[in-house]
């Protein structure tokens, strides 16, 4: 028997053997132009220079004639929007314009609701993964829809904490949030000075350690070039000057380098809540709580314990508005008797 190398050879000796095993599809072709975005849908933002890199190279492969995967649709009112493959459809489109001649786009129809069409965009296999920022948006877009936190963490495979630590990048200073967007500062350590130091203070402390960074390499780039221009006035090839013109200049990004995280006390509000929520809590375990072989104790607790009780973890984690308050007053105070 000869060796089978094609596809169709494979599938014929199987239907052969079984004709359960294998089987045929129509795949659906449209054209581009038939393919519609609906607006505010996709999570990406396109004038990012990494998305933007992306949709390029895809079009660059477009032009090529690789293969593509299809791009998932849905039909509404007679309209076709794709609802998983934008980036696909934006670079075909672009390869279009520039004379690619792309006349089929292979599509598959998604089914169900519109909260299966945000799961899918939260879960795409597209090479380019979503922003902090962007992912926050997709949880929140399903929160409103009505889902739980825990039935968002079942469906992506993932936990609650991460669930509810990404959704409160939503609640930082927008310019925050825009600073986290361009990796200027990492998404968690945004989150950490917001719980020390709050919205106001951790805009002031990130506004200061940008605006002393780049002073820092402004003055560095100083010094460098002067000391190339002097390299090259004694060098027969100015190979030193050629070398320091080709250098990538590093994006800024802050870090604990540039700004120092202090430990703050927790708030009243936490220490007085604390014993009746554990007391309720730790009688839910002991009625429970089923221990098993694996070492491992499997427990039964109402949503809305444990709903408090996650809530009451969430002090932990959020800014001492009590103290921020109290602060504030100290100093209105004592400019009071200054005056």
């Amino acid at each position: 028997m000869a060796a089978i190398n094609d596809l169709q050879s494979f599938w014929k000796l199987h239907k052969a053997e079984d004709s359960s095993l294998v089987g045929d599809t129509k795949l659906i072709w449209l054209a581009p132009d038939l393919v519609e975005e609906e607006e505010g849908f996709n999570l990406r933002d396109y004038d990012r220079p990494d998305t933007v890199a992306h949709i390029e190279r895809l079009a660059e492969a477009w032009a090529s004639g690789d293969q593509m995967p299809p791009l998932e649709v849905k039909i509404k009112d007679g309209r076709c929007f794709v609802r998983d493959g934008h980036c696909r459809l934006r670079a075909a489109k672009l390869a279009n314009s520039r004379g690619a001649g792309i006349r089929r786009l292979s599509v598959i129809e998604l089914k169900g609701s519109d909260d299966v069409a945000n799961i899918r965009l939260l879960t795409s296999n597209d090479s380019l993964k979503l922003t902090p920022i962007q992912r926050a948006v997709g949880y929140q877009r399903l929160r409103n829809m009505g889902w739980e936190i825990l039935e968002i963490a079942k469906e992506l495979k993932t936990s609650d904490t991460n669930i509810r630590e990404t959704m409160k990048l939503l609640t930082l200073p927008q310019e925050v949030q825009t600073m986290i967007e361009d990796g200027i500062i990492n998404a968690q350590f945004a989150l950490k000075m917001y719980r020390i130091h709050g919205a106001t203070a951790m805009v002031e402390l990130l506004n200061e350690a940008i605006a002393r960074r780049t002073q820092e390499e402004e003055t560095s780039s100083a010094v460098d070039g002067s000391k190339s221009a002097n390299d090259e006035d004694d060098s027969n090839d100015g190979a030193s000057a050629e070398a320091a013109s080709t250098t990538v200049k590093q994006p800024l990004r802050i870090t604990t380098k540039d700004i120092s995280l202090k430990k703050r006390p927790l708030p009243r509000t936490f220490m007085k809540q604390m014993v009746p929520k554990v007391s309720q809590l730790r009688s839910h375990l002991m009625a429970t709580a089923k221990p098993d072989s694996s070492g491992n104790v499997a427990v039964k607790i109402p949503v809305d314990v444990y709903e408090s009780f996650m809530k009451l973890a969430s002090m932990v984690d959020e800014p001492d508005q009590e103290q921020a308050s109290k602060s504030e007053g100290d100093s209105s105070k004592q400019m009071a008797l200054q005056a």
